[in-house]
């Protein structure tokens, strides 16, 4: 057992000597797709913390895992066909998600291009739709009616260029790959937001 331990401790030292932590913020402009009404995207915000474990390294490459908590939103505005007539209106989720991301840093220049790839899981914790003075609660039951799930799973996927001081800059998109509205209501939308911002590693 005292083994077990001295190597659990072990691991846990690599681990963080071979690690960063990464925060991230920056816009979103949202879309869901599948849905009957007109829509266009509208800007909103999103933001994550990250730790990075470094898994292999060489001259001029590095690979990591990164796993992270985070918050973003969804928003669109909204030719609404479905809930308020043909009223131009808007909509507005917020959704907190725990990404888990592949990326492959190659050196270049004064810092490294960064490229993503992985999952991720949402859970939506808030939503409206307002249109013609009507405001409709998306993530919960609002008048016997309910438009979204909470939970959402999907693809992450980015580039980015991280300059050795740690500053950075990413664009980078999210495509949600299951079914967020509610199929009872005969409904069908998938998420879907690109994001551009800045990052800081430390």
């Amino acid at each position: 057992m005292k083994k077990l331990f001295l190597s659990l401790v072990m691991v846990m030292a690599v681990m963080s000597a071979s690690a960063q932590f990464r925060l991230e913020a920056g816009l979103t402009l949202g879309a869901y797709t599948k849905m009957s009404s007109e829509m266009s995207p509208k800007a909103g915000f999103y933001a994550n913390a990250l730790y990075d474990i470094k898994v292999t390294e060489s001259a001029s490459t590095a690979e990591y895992i990164e796993v992270g908590v985070g918050f973003y939103q969804n928003n669109v505005d909204v030719k609404s066909q479905l809930y308020v007539g043909s009223k131009i209106g808007d909509a507005t989720t917020n959704w907190l998600n725990v990404p888990v991301v592949s990326r492959t840093s190659i050196r270049a220049g004064i810092g490294t291009f960064d490229v993503c790839l992985g999952f991720y899981y949402a859970y939506g914790i808030s939503g409206k739709i307002n249109a013609d003075n009507v405001s409709l609660d998306v993530m919960k039951e609002d008048n016997g009616y309910r438009i979204f799930n909470s939970h959402d799973f999907g693809l992450v996927y980015g580039l980015g260029y991280t300059f050795d001081f740690g500053l950075g800059i990413q664009v980078g998109s999210q495509r949600g790959i299951v079914n967020i509205a509610n199929g009872d209501a005969g409904l069908s939308a998938r998420s879907r937001i690109w994001k551009v911002g800045a990052c800081y590693f430390f």
